[in-house]
């Protein structure tokens, strides 16, 4: 489950890639993508998570499409 820190976190890297801004209603759709790309990725902790949305643009761009 996402934290509101975490939500902000993402929301806010969302963005500031694609110009999209989610509201706090959007947070189970939020929750969810983000738990299935997590699970793509092999990655476990949600701060290692946002990390890598912060360093690898790609990363990002899949979240968001």
């Amino acid at each position: 489950m996402l934290t509101q820190e975490t939500f902000c976190q993402v929301t806010n890297l969302i963005y500031k890639y694609s110009g999209v801004k989610l509201e706090e209603k959007k947070k189970y759709l939020v929750e969810h993508r983000v738990t299935e790309h997590m699970r793509e990725l092999g990655l476990s902790s949600l701060k290692d998570y946002v990390l890598e949305l912060k360093l690898n643009p790609n990363c990002l761009r899949d979240l968001v499409s």
